[in-house]
C-alpha cells in the first residue's frame, strides 16, 4: 500500500509544470551523456529533479497531515457539542 502511495505521489509531482522542466532537462542530459556530448555531468541535471520532488512531496505530506488533523478536531468538537 505504501509503495502504491509513493508511486502515485511521484506521478502527481511529475505532472506539475515546474517538475516537467526538471524532468525534461534530466532526460536530455542523460541522453547527451550517453553519446559523450554532454557539457555537464548527468548528476547535475538529475539532482535538482530529485531535490524538487522530495521537497514538494514532503510539503504535500505535511499539508495532508494537517488537513486530516483539523478534520478530526472539527469532528470531535461536533460530536462533543451534541
Amino acid at each position: 500500500m505504501a509503495r502504491l502511495l509513493r508511486r502515485r505521489g511521484v506521478d502527481i509531482q511529475l505532472l506539475r509544470s515546474y517538475n516537467i522542466y526538471f524532468t525534461a532537462a534530466a532526460i536530455i542530459s542523460l541522453i547527451m551523456s550517453a553519446k559523450n556530448i554532454a557539457p555537464i555531468s548527468p548528476i547535475t541535471a538529475v539532482l535538482p529533479l530529485v531535490v524538487v520532488l522530495v521537497v514538494t512531496m514532503i510539503k504535500d505530506g505535511i499539508e495532508d497531515y494537517v488537513r486530516r488533523w483539523v478534520a478530526k478536531a472539527g469532528q470531535a468538537v461536533a460530536e462533543w457539542s451534541g
